[in-house]
């Protein structure tokens, strides 16, 4: 299973639940909510995400922040050894406005494909004859 990771999408669901997404993580993924303040131990209770294998064995990821309060800003992290997507979220009385971004970590660990390895040896085995 070779390593993945994806950007984020965070959307608003009314009254009052953000729902934060991402459709492709490997290995899987941890998921942290936060608000401006950076408290993250009061929303614990009012959060509920799932990691939903798919057919290549990839985690899609989705969590839920309810009790969303207006005009504050919070941020959904989804992150594993090798990336780190953050998205921050505020709900407005003109709806919700977002900003993500996604990180790499770490690309030490994510290993080549066989075919790009093959195309990397036989590069090298072939260079000496041009």
């Amino acid at each position: 299973m070779y390593p993945g990771f994806s950007d984020l999408t965070i959307t608003g669901v009314p009254p009052n639940t953000l729902l934060c997404e991402s459709p492709s993580w490997y290995p899987q993924p941890s998921v942290t909510w936060s608000n401006k303040t950076g408290n993250t131990t009061s929303l614990v209770n009012l959060t509920n995400t799932t990691f939903t294998p798919s057919l290549d064995n990839m985690f899609e990821v989705n969590s839920s922040l309810k009790e969303v309060q207006r005009n504050i800003q919070y941020t959904c992290v989804i992150q594993n050894q090798l990336a780190k997507a953050e998205g921050d979220v505020i709900w407005t009385a003109s709806g919700v406005k977002t900003q993500t971004r996604l990180d790499i970590i770490s690309s030490a660990h994510i290993p080549l494909p066989p075919l790009c390895l093959l195309c990397v040896l036989c590069f090298q085995l072939l260079s000496p004859l041009v």
